[in-house]
C-alpha cells in the first residue's frame, strides 16, 4: 500500500510494507554501537531485514571484544560498517573493495591487513588504496574464498579497524552471523 502526499515542491511516496523499523535490541546496546548502526554504509542492492538487523547489531556490539582479543589498540577515527552484497568482481577477480567512507582516516596507502572472520579464523592479506577514489582494495580475499563457501549474492558486514598494530578487517555474514566454514 502506498501513501501519496502532494507538496508544493516535491512528491513523497511512502511504502508501508518497507518502513524502516529498528529492532528492540538497538535500544539495549551502548551509544557507540547505535552510532555504527546509524552510519552503516550500504552498497547498491544490499538490504537487511528487521530480523537480520538484530544479528548485525550483535556483531557490531562485540567489535571492541575482537579489538581487545587481537590487541590491536584504539581505532583512529569512528567505525563505519559496510553492508555489502557480493558481486562478480568479489568472486571472479577475487578482491573486496571497501568504499572510502568506511576507511579510517590516516590509514596508510598500502600494507598488510588482518582479516578476522571469527576468533578462530583469521587471515593475513595485503591492501592498497586507489588513487582515484580513496577506496581500499583487499588482496587477501582469495584465501577467504578458498576457505569459505562464498557465492555471488551473499551479503556481509565488514568493519575496518585501524590502530597501532595496523588495519584489521572484521567480517561476518548477514545470513547466519558467521561465514560457514568448509574444509578444503
Amino acid at each position: 500500500m502506498l501513501i501519496y502526499w502532494p507538496k508544493t515542491d516535491c512528491d513523497i511516496w511512502v511504502d508501508l510494507d518497507k518502513l524502516p523499523i529498528i529492532p528492540p535490541c538497538y535500544f539495549l546496546v551502548p551509544r557507540e554501537t547505535q552510532r555504527m548502526v546509524d552510519h552503516m554504509y550500504y552498497t547498491t542492492g544490499t538490504t537487511i531485514t528487521w530480523e537480520e538487523m538484530e544479528e548485525v547489531i550483535r556483531f557490531l556490539d562485540v567489535i571492541e571484544d575482537g579489538v581487545r582479543h587481537y590487541h590491536s589498540g584504539t581505532t583512529i577515527g569512528p567505525y563505519v560498517p559496510l553492508a555489502h552484497i557480493l558481486n562478480m568482481r568479489n568472486i571472479n577477480k577475487k578482491y573486496l573493495k571497501i568504499p572510502r567512507p568506511c576507511v579510517p582516516p590516516q590509514m596508510p596507502a598500502n600494507g598488510d591487513m588482518q582479516i578476522i572472520v571469527h576468533d578462530k579464523t583469521n587471515f593475513t592479506g595485503t591492501y592498497s588504496t586507489s588513487a582515484d577514489d580513496g577506496c581500499v582494495f583487499i588482496n587477501g580475499w582469495k584465501h577467504l574464498l578458498e576457505t569459505y563457501h562464498i557465492e555471488i549474492g551473499d551479503r556481509l558486514i565488514a568493519v575496518l579497524h585501524h590502530g597501532p598494530r595496523g588495519p584489521f578487517l572484521f567480517l561476518t555474514s548477514i545470513f547466519d552471523g558467521v561465514l560457514e566454514y568448509h574444509k578444503t
